[in-house]
């Protein structure tokens, strides 16, 4: 293989894994499983939700571990169609990056819509259970600035 295409090559994997890495971040999981630990959201009895919001919640909870594993499978089929493009003789780029693209918008906009739904849940808890969703998500990002940290010294300075 000459240079410029292994160059390519190397670019193209490298756009792949950045692209992926941001799409399991999206979809969650990615931290917990970087760090060796689950993070797992606060259950329904730590959050003092009654029978009501503990079953909203929990219907809502298991829409976004649908939408994880989704999302999970999705960017798999991604990264073998992407190895399979990149194992050819001929490879159409552009065809290529408009399916990461394609892939990628999709469970962006699914998320927001999570999202969405995660924020009308909020708005409807008392003072006290927002304090502790507030401490949970505070948690929950100090874990996140920790992957940062580990993925950039991966990704900036490589093994």
């Amino acid at each position: 293989m000459n240079r410029i295409a292994m160059r390519r090559r190397t670019l193209v994997f490298s756009s792949l894994l950045a692209l992926a890495i941001a799409g399991a971040a999206v979809a969650g999981g990615l931290p917990a499983r970087l760090a060796g630990q689950r993070i797992a959201p606060p259950t329904a009895r730590e959050l003092g939700l009654d029978a009501a919001q503990s079953s909203a919640y929990a219907e809502l909870q298991a829409r976004q571990r649908a939408f994880r594993r989704a999302a999970h499978a999705s960017l798999g089929e991604l990264i073998a169609d992407a190895e399979a493009e990149l194992s050819a003789e001929q490879v159409d780029l552009a065809a290529l990056s408009s399916e990461v693209d394609r892939t990628l918008f999709a469970i962006v906009m699914e998320n927001r819509g999570l999202k969405g739904e995660r924020m009308a849940f909020y708005q409807s808890l008392d003072d006290a259970q927002k304090a502790r969703v507030h401490v949970a998500l505070r948690q929950r990002v100090e874990r996140m600035q920790r992957l940062h940290a580990v993925l950039g010294d991966l990704m900036i300075d490589p093994p």
